[in-house]
């Protein structure tokens, strides 16, 4: 604990300040921005009460009782995905979107795709200056909640976070833009993944996620051998969205059923005309003309229930 002398920004947005408004809005934005894609740790609280100006136009964030965590994957997709949208590049956004999102179900790729080309296009033809990187943020998360893409919770807490800082920020500065002050700060993640460092830092990580693999391999397949010997080694074939086409085969299978009965019926009662065995009826044998009429109805029957279901 350690009590800070500064302005706080709430007094300020209400009266006479003594700090560049402008130069704080900015560096208030950039801290963000910092804390989320370089650092991944961020105050998911910032509203204007725990905000204070020191002097120097310095910005002092008070009270961490809420914070959110963001891994490196998930910093640089963040970053992709703010830098395809401002790009306009719809394969980069989606590629983001699915780092970012997990499929919960069967995934439409061409129908997200379209979602996102139509977010993109959204924002086509608008000036950097009037684009809201809040808005940006929470129409991706739309539309990876309307595709059940499953995503971190603390993402929830950075849209917060976001709209919470723009908006303290614009009351400050009118022209303060937050996509402006992502550009730099995500460039320059983008640029420090590509350094020799960086490259090395991600092979060393590689390296050893391949070490632990090839270590715990041995007994994997030594568990595997044991199940097999014991009898206990089973293998699940799980078939989703299958129930449609079983409909469908079980209603062909009944169709082709009714279809050989009736082929039945009239053959045989054509034999039993033929012969004129049995009692006769109307000059004719009453087995022949029942199985005729059983025939007739049957048939009639399997052409009404083809005709209703639309489909010969």
């Amino acid at each position: 604990m350690e009590f800070m002398e500064g302005e706080k920004v709430v007094d300020a947005l209400a009266g006479p300040r003594s700090f560049d408004a402008g130069v704080v809005a900015a560096s208030a934005g950039t801290l963000l921005l910092k804390q989320v894609l370089r650092d991944g740790l961020f105050h998911a609280d910032p509203h204007p009460a725990n905000i204070f100006i020191l002097p120097g136009n310095v910005v002092c964030l008070l009270d961490f009782g809420s914070v959110g965590r963001l891994d490196r994957r998930l910093r640089d997709a963040l970053a992709r995905m703010v830098d395809a949208i401002v790009r306009e590049d719809t394969e980069r956004l989606a590629a983001a979107v699915l780092a970012i999102g997990r499929p919960l179900h069967a995934l439409d790729d061409g129908q997200l795709r379209r979602d996102l080309a139509d977010l993109i296009d959204g924002y086509a033809g608008s000036a950097l200056r009037d684009l809201s990187l809040a808005n940006l943020l929470q129409d991706s998360l739309s539309v990876m909640r309307r595709h059940r893409l499953q995503f971190p919770v603390d993402l929830m807490l950075l849209a917060r976070a976001f709209v919470t800082v723009e908006g303290v920020c614009r009351r400050l500065d009118p022209s303060f833009n937050m996509v402006e002050q992502a550009r730099p700060v995500i460039a320059d993640i983008l640029r420090d993944r590509l350094t020799p460092k960086a490259l090395a830092s991600r092979a060393s990580e590689a390296g050893r996620d391949v070490a632990e693999a090839l270590q715990t391999l041995p007994h994997d397949l030594m568990e595997i051998v044991a199940k097999t010997r014991g009898d206990r080694f089973q293998i699940q074939f799980v078939h989703r969205n299958l129930e449609h086409l079983v409909q469908v085969m079980d209603r062909a299978s009944n169709r082709l059923s009714f279809a050989v009965v009736i082929a039945a019926l009239i053959v045989g009662s054509s034999f039993i005309l033929q012969r004129g065995a049995g009692p006769h009826l109307f000059g004719l044998p009453a087995l022949g003309l029942v199985g005729f009429v059983a025939a007739t109805v049957l048939g009639l029957w399997l052409a009404v229930g083809i005709l209703r279901s639309g489909r010969l």
